[in-house]
């Protein structure tokens, strides 16, 4: 594919305020003296971080050598690598792949291609040449890494009129070179047939990490910029035609920045006598559409010798045209992307080679250049260069005190800030009280107005000869903003609502613009038509809440206003129901509870009653009135705010407790009749009579006074209930006991026994008998071990003994009359027992103390004794002893007291006496 080129000619309007190359016209001498220097390469030969110079010759002897550089400009001879003339060209790279920078050498007129191995620290020895096959008239070499396999290359093109061609050769990694790889000649192309290469040039320009091969070529009918793409195995091709024109030199770069590599060539137009630089626009993979030229000057014939690319404004893509026959330097500053360029140029040196690097460290690239002088010269780059331009401000809120905007430049000679508020930029007066700084590498703005947001700033620097072009900075623009203060409507009261029962209400905000508001509500769920509108309408709830208008003022903070609905609901009053109340002074009220805004109040028909809290639905009244029958009425009024009023009545009747009182219990002798006398019910309560015996008979038994009939012989409870409403019921009983008049009909008769005899007196009485009681003379009687009965009818007496002979007689009351009664007097004789004291006397045995307590001695005065018994009156034994020659102590004082037998056995003999424990 052929594209025709289409000149557009782009006029260069008020670059003045734009930066252009400057260097300064003083020379800084480097190397001295020397004369037709062809080539210059700057490259750390000894690796000790600092650049040195590679500089290679035509004339003289010993001009292919090195100079060691020490970073300000200042090079010193090292090594003369090759003592020969007319290498044309010097290439800095490592070739045999030990990391040290080497250096390849090309000539045209004897057609070499030879390199020198840098062991890294300068000292060089022969590497190789490369065989160019016969070729004649090498007219540029390349270096790179063509075939991606870490080695660096070389392509070349030869300009030989019978063997005009491009070539590459392999490096196998140590910087041995295979044979030639013949890219393009004359045979490749027969419609091409004058293929005249003036230059070469290296890049990737399809992205696929391959090198690509860029040639120019002016042959008479072969004039074109050609591309040759590489895929590690083939190479296809295509062209840019520049029919009538000489295209001189090629090279690639990002001149748009957007990641593809551009072609930049240089061309002489015949017909118009004038140098042009055309770039060439790759919209990507190796696609090229959009050319952009611009004219370097008029010219009877083609002087550019080369192009470079430089960063010499800190913008990037500076392209650098190299004007060897009029010993110029031409310099084009790249705006916006590409599509436009500034000029400026620089005489006085000899233009067959540039290098640049920051000399001296102060932050842009000067240039290294053979000179007219017969010297290597450095020049310093005077440009006027803004390093990092203002920046955008934080948004500030109007009243900031100040605001900072600082451009950073070098090669400065005066700073000049420019505000733009609507009508363009224009220098800031250095009296204007809003800013300070105008004249120095910081501006401050003092933000007071609101009005002021969106202004702009740039700043424009002037180099360090005023006469020389100028740079401005980007724009920065000040943001300014405006404090509203947020408002809900235009009174007090628009802050402060009372509502019905109302379920929404449109808000009235303040208009929040330039900025954004929005409304939230204290309470959870309430919802918005719209809460970033002012005026939007809020769908709200029973009860009191707030509602917020905020304002978002960015940079000014928030600001808040607050309104407080209190939503009122209608709540009908509930008193409770009337009640009646026993025995209590106090009553706690049961009204209905309000909501969150109502209130309510109890109020009593009786002045003396009182409150603990009377705005409590459950409030407790005190004081009411004692007695029986009074009422109170309570009123229960709720106050509904905007809904108004409702009350409701509910009556308190006072009761109290009747205490029944049955009166004194009754005694009744041989009746069947009587009457009761309880306590009076009336006035509230009610009063009944029951009995435990269901044979009774009441006149009325619901009354307090009632007669009796129908009574039973025999003790009988009455109860006697009084009922008084709500305050229950209370009971007394009495007993009514009915008895029958009493008869002896057998009295106590005299007795005579002998001791240890059981003696039973007996009394019979008919009727009813309260109590028994029997005496001894005039002692009374009490149960004990012998004695049973004393309080019965029926005494009975074991075990006697003589001092038990007396008189004996029965008192008895009776139930009638409660009266006192004496049997006839009964006597009682106890004679004492002699056969035991005869049969002590013949067994020779001693008791005493006898009668005793159950405890004595027996002692034996005769034969031993083989056995002693005590046996009880009824015949159980209490004691025994096996033998007794003395004496032995009895105790049986556990047992009952009375008569005890003795038995006594000694050889065939028994003898028995009477033992008396008392």
């Amino acid at each position: 594919m052929k594209k025709n080129l289409l000149l557009v000619l782009i006029l260069l309007l008020g670059i003045s305020i734009k930066a252009q190359v400057t260097f300064d016209s003083n020379e800084h001498p480097v190397i001295t003296p020397i004369s037709h220097a062809t080539d210059i390469v700057l490259a750390d030969i000894d690796e000790d971080g600092i650049n040195d110079l590679l500089t290679t010759g035509d004339n003289n002897p010993g001009d292919i050598c090195w100079y060691k550089g020490d970073g300000e400009g200042n090079y010193t001879e090292k090594s003369t690598i090759l003592n020969i003339t007319g290498k044309d060209y010097v290439y800095a790279a490592d070739l045999n792949g030990d990391n040290h920078m080497d250096a390849l050498f090309s000539c045209y007129s004897d057609h070499t291609l030879v390199w020198y191995a840098n062991d890294g620290t300068g000292v060089f020895t022969t590497g190789g040449s490369i065989d160019v096959n016969g070729a004649t008239e090498l007219k540029k070499a390349f270096v790179y890494d063509i075939d991606k396999d870490g080695d660096m290359d070389i392509a070349a093109i030869f300009q030989n009129v019978g063997s005009n061609k491009l070539v590459w050769y392999k490096n196998d990694g140590s910087g041995t070179f295979g044979a030639e790889n013949i890219i393009f000649d004359k045979s490749s192309d027969p419609g091409n047939g004058n293929f005249v290469p003036t230059d070469i040039y290296i890049s990737d320009l399809n992205n696929d990490g391959y090198g690509d091969i860029l040639v120019s070529s002016s042959g008479d009918t072969g004039k074109f910029f050609k591309w040759f793409l590489f895929d590690g195995t083939a190479w296809t091709t295509d062209e840019y035609s520049c029919a009538g024109l000489n295209p001189f030199s090629v090279i690639a770069c990002d001149m748009d920045n957007d990641g593809d590599k551009d072609i930049v060539g240089g061309f002489y137009d015949n017909s118009t006598d004038e140098d042009f630089v055309i770039w060439i626009e790759n919209i990507g993979n190796a696609t090229f559409a959009t050319t952009y030229t611009t004219c370097l000057h008029s010219t009877s014939t083609c002087s550019i010798s080369g192009l470079q690319i430089a960063n010499l404004d800190s913008k990037g893509n500076n392209i650098v045209a190299l004007d060897n026959n009029n010993e110029k330097i031409y310099f084009l500053t790249n705006y916006d992307d590409g599509a436009s360029f500034g000029k400026s140029e620089l005489s006085h040196l000899v233009a067959s080679s540039v290098a640049f690097e920051d000399i001296g460290s102060d932050g842009d690239m000067d240039m290294i250049s053979p000179s007219t002088s017969s010297t290597i010269a450095w020049l310093n780059n005077i440009t006027p260069i803004i390093q990092q331009s203002p920046q955008n401000a934080d948004p500030v809120c109007e009243g900031t005190d100040s605001v900072l905007f600082t451009v950073k430049a070098i090669n400065v000679w005066r700073y000049r800030w420019q505000e733009d508020y609507g009508s363009g930029f224009s220098d800031i007066s250095t009296t204007d009280s809003h800013y300070h700084g105008v004249e120095t590498d910081t501006l401050y703005v003092e933000a007071w107005y609101a009005n002021m947001d969106g202004y702009k700033y740039r700043c424009r620097i002037l180099g360090v000869n005023p006469a020389l072009p100028r740079d401005t900075s980007d724009i920065a623009v000040l943001t300014v903003d405006k404090k509203i203060t947020a408002l809900i409507g235009t009174h007090d009261f628009d802050r402060d609502l009372k509502l019905c029962e109302q379920t929404s209400y449109i808000l009235k905000g303040n208009d929040p613009l330039p900025h954004t508001g929005n409304w939230t509500s204290s309470v959870a769920g309430t919802t918005f038509d719209n809460s970033s509108v002012y005026n939007t309408n809020a769908n709200i709830t029973s009860g009191s809440m707030q509602l917020y208008w905020t304002i978002n003022n960015k940079s000014c903070g928030l600001s808040t206003d607050t309104m407080i609905i209190r939503n009122y609901t209608q709540i009908i009053a509930d008193a409770g129901a009337d009640e009646s109340i026993c025995d209590t002074s106090k009553y706690q009220l049961h009204g209905n509870q309000v909501s969150e805004l109502s209130s309510g109040a109890w109020k009593a028909s009786r002045d003396e009653v009182t409150f603990d809290n009377n705005t409590l639905w459950n409030a407790t009244a005190s004081n009411l009135p004692a007695g029986i029958g009074p009422t109170t009425t309570f009123t229960w009024t709720i106050n509904n705010g905007e809904c108004g009023y409702s009350q409701d009545d509910a009556t308190i009747t006072h009761y109290e407790t009747v205490i029944a009182d049955a009166g004194d219990d009754v005694t009744i002798c041989g009746q069947t009749v009587t009457s009761l006398h309880g306590n009076d019910p009336e006035p509230q309560g009610t009063g009944s009579w029951t009995a435990s015996n269901a044979q009774v008979v009441f006149d009325n038994s619901t009354y307090n006074s009632v007669n009796l009939s129908n009574i039973p012989h025999e003790i009988t409870t009455f109860t006697w209930t009084i009922t008084v409403p709500t305050c229950g019921s209370s009971s007394d009983d009495l007993v009514l006991s009915s008895y029958t008049g009493v008869n002896v009909e057998q009295q106590p008769t005299d007795q005579t026994v002998t001791e240890g005899e059981k003696v039973n007196l007996k009394i019979k009485i008919s009727g009813d008998v309260k109590t028994y009681q029997w005496f001894k003379g005039d002692n009374s009687l009490t149960d004990d071990t012998r004695i049973n009965g004393s309080t019965l009818d029926s005494l009975v007496i074991d075990n006697t003994m003589q001092s038990d002979t007396g008189n004996y007689k029965c008192v008895f009351v009776d139930y009638c009359y409660d009266q006192n009664h004496d049997s006839e007097i009964a006597y009682l004789t106890v004679n004492a027992s002699t056969t035991g004291f005869e049969d002590l006397q013949q067994s020779g045995i001693t008791i005493y103390p006898n009668p005793n307590n159950g405890q004595f001695k027996i002692k034996n005065t005769g034969n031993r004794i083989d056995k002693i018994s005590i046996i009880s009156m009824g015949g159980k034994l209490v004691y025994k002893q096996d033998g007794l020659n003395n004496s032995i102590f009895v105790d049986i004082s556990n047992y009952p007291k009375g008569v005890y037998i003795l038995s006594v056995d000694k050889g065939m003999q028994s003898f028995k006496y009477s033992i008396i424990m008392q």
